[in-house]
């Protein structure tokens, strides 16, 4: 399952349409986009969920578990055991420099996102395989 961080603003006029952007690239079309269902971001859920363009797009409101430490302890484990891998690009050097800074560091952004892929993957329940039975 790859966690891809794929955009980092923090003007929120500036980000909603550039992760809208995004979120309707072609290439995008099997992925499901989870926000965290805290403060404002309950206010953007809202909004993409009606908005007519992302209709097809899965949006999952993602309530966080524990502290921020806490939830990312489990992958915090696996990069430290060598089973975390980075898909290369442009903000890899961003987000080894804020995870290893994690949790004294200024920012936090990118720790909270895979923290909260790794609880989406964690929570997805298992496709029930069908099943056909002839007597």
């Amino acid at each position: 399952f790859p966690v891809t961080i794929v955009v980092k603003i923090r003007d929120i006029d500036a980000f909603l349409p550039e992760l809208k952007s995004v979120m309707t690239d072609k290439k995008e079309h099997e992925s499901v986009w989870g926000i965290e269902d805290v403060a404002f971001q309950k206010l953007v859920i809202k909004q993409f969920r009606s908005d007519p363009e992302l209709l097809n797009k899965e949006i999952k409101a993602v309530k966080p578990n524990g502290d921020k430490v806490t939830r990312a302890r489990p992958w915090r484990r696996r990069a430290k055991d060598g089973h975390l891998y980075l898909v290369r690009g442009k903000w890899n050097r961003d987000f080894i420099r804020e995870a290893t800074a994690f949790p004294k560091g200024r920012h936090d952004d990118v720790v909270d996102m895979l923290s909260g892929g790794v609880q989406m993957i964690a929570e997805e329940k298992p496709k029930q395989r069908a099943r056909s039975w002839q007597g």
